[in-house]
């Protein structure tokens, strides 16, 4: 759903029971460059409602019944000021040496676009890099 005006401008027509798809468009200030970072936004009680919608299933493996949380993010009603405050903060709170780190470390809660490229470019320097956890000293 697309809302005309933007997500400032939305008013579910129960604040108590609502759920959207949200796409974060989040960079970093040295560059007007953003990436998408998408969740559905909801409260408990919609998506206990809608828990079997297929367009709610992750895109990868997920057994009927089972819903991984990583790409829901839970509001007990909407309040768009506090949910561009938790995404505000959630991005200020992480650091990292790069774009993709940072990326990577705000994926873990809201769905970063790119995170499968990361994950193969991971798996592509593996060997370029000390392995983790590091071996203990003696």
């Amino acid at each position: 759903m697309e809302i005309p005006g933007g997500l400032e401008d939305y008013t579910p027509g129960d604040p108590a029971h609502f759920g959207i798809r949200v796409m974060a468009f989040i960079g970093t200030a040295e560059t007007d460059k953003v990436d998408s970072f998408d969740v559905v936004v909801c409260t408990p009680s919609w998506l206990s409602e809608n828990f079997n919608d297929p367009r709610l299933q992750s895109s990868v493996w997920e057994p009927p019944g089972i819903r991984f949380g990583n790409r829901f993010l839970f509001m007990q009603s909407w309040d768009y000021n506090a949910l561009h405050t938790a995404v505000t903060d959630l991005c200020a709170y992480w650091e990292g040496h790069d774009w993709g780190t940072l990326a990577d470390r705000i994926g873990r809660y809201i769905p970063w676009e790119f995170d499968a490229h990361y994950d193969a470019f991971v798996d592509e320097t593996a060997g370029d890099r000390p392995p983790f956890p590091p071996a203990e000293q003696p």
